[in-house]
């Protein structure tokens, strides 16, 4: 089009000159020069106005306030230690870009990751002492500890004690809650004045969310492994210990999905069996997971287009603050430093500053539920 008009252009001012050269003075000649050239500006911004929005984007200057990271636009991250809660649509809004729980349902959004936000026992944490002690020298065949006495959940265990007691085993409680049992003033106490986990062969660790319709991983896996005892495992975060480091799944009992006839039976089996029982806790015996695998929340931020300086601020928020908590920073760091390899250090933001977080604000924004403060 612009080559069409630059010609015509030409032939009318050639035209005019030989018909009248006197009025063609250079002055003149510069004028029309000048119309030529500004319709030849305007066709070839009309050219590119034309072109596809994807390939015109490229001239566009990015703005880095849009990247998540930034003081402007922070990150936010919910880390949601409450099994059962978390889909919840109600507790987050549009400003969330991550969510780490300890419950992954059959249709979580793909920025929903499971990590075991209820740190599992290093096997470097002193507590160990004692943990070593074998199975044979265990006095507790079964020890129960729980103070969630749901009716549902008392109800299952209750089953596993009355079957244990009946076979000749001993089935003890430490916990609020006694299974059933009918002497619930007696509540053990070691005579030793310590943990009687470390007494016990094997010990029920009932998730604390027993929807079988998702898959839900905390700490009542691993909590046993801490005494050297044998999880009796009522939950459904096996695959999800699978990928996570933790011991294989014969190093624990997993039982079925109460009311199963099976769900005894496998208890009683497993008692009858001390090889079988030793074997098992040396596969976890020390072993425990000492760092989290962070590949799969890694592998998501990197189709982001996010960015943090080396030493990102980071600022907690609890979604239910509590006057009896306060809050292991090391904790969040550690964690952090999974999610986030590219930084150095993380340092905490103690608050909003009075001009919002665009002036000097963080760089994370952490919203916080229910399961790794610490009790203070």
């Amino acid at each position: 089009m612009s080559i069409l008009v630059l010609s015509r252009l030409r032939f009318a001012l050639l035209r005019r000159i030989r018909g009248n050269p006197v009025v063609w003075e250079p002055t003149r000649i510069r004028l029309w020069w000048r119309i030529i050239l500004f319709h030849l500006l305007v066709a070839l911004l009309y050219g590119l106005l034309s072109l596809p929005s994807a390939t015109f984007a490229v001239w566009q200057p990015r703005d880095s306030r849009s990247r998540k990271g930034t003081i402007e636009n922070p990150f936010t991250i919910v880390l949601w230690g409450e099994p059962g809660e978390v889909f919840d649509g109600e507790v987050f809004d549009a400003r969330v870009d991550l969510t780490i729980t300890t419950e992954l349902s059959l249709n979580s959004p793909e920025s929903y990751f499971w990590l075991p936000l209820n740190a599992p026992p290093s096997s470097e944490d002193n507590e160990w002492e004692g943990a070593d002690t074998p199975i044979q020298d265990r006095s507790i065949d079964v020890l129960y500890r729980s103070s969630n006495c749901d009716p549902a959940r008392e109800s299952t265990v209750s089953l596993i004690r009355a079957a244990v007691q009946s076979a000749g085993y001993r089935f003890e409680y430490d916990g609020r809650c006694s299974g059933g049992s009918s002497f619930v003033s007696r509540r053990y106490v070691s005579p030793s004045g310590g943990d009687a986990g470390f007494e016990a062969k094997t010990m029920i660790a009932m998730s604390r969310i027993q929807d079988w319709e998702s898959e839900a991983l905390d700490e009542k896996l691993s909590l046993p492994m801490k005494y050297g005892s044998i999880p009796l495992y009522l939950g459904t975060g096996s695959r999800l210990a699978s990928q996570s480091s933790y011991p294989p799944p014969t190093s624990y009992l997993s039982l079925p999905r109460p009311p199963s006839p099976d769900l005894t039976t496998s208890v009683l089996s497993l008692l009858s069996d001390l090889p079988l029982m030793s074997k098992m806790q040396s596969q976890f015996l020390r072993s425990l997971p000492t760092s989290y695998n962070c590949s799969a929340v890694t592998s998501y931020l990197r189709g982001l287009d996010t960015y943090l300086p080396p030493s990102p601020l980071v600022l907690i928020e609890g979604l239910r603050p509590s006057r009896r908590t306060r809050y292991d920073f090391s904790y969040y760091s550690s964690l952090l430093s999974c999610v986030f390899p590219s930084a150095s250090a993380f340092k905490q933001a103690p608050q909003v500053p009075p001009g919002g977080y665009n002036q000097g604000g963080p760089n994370i924004i952490v919203y916080e539920c229910c399961g790794i403060a610490v009790d203070g």
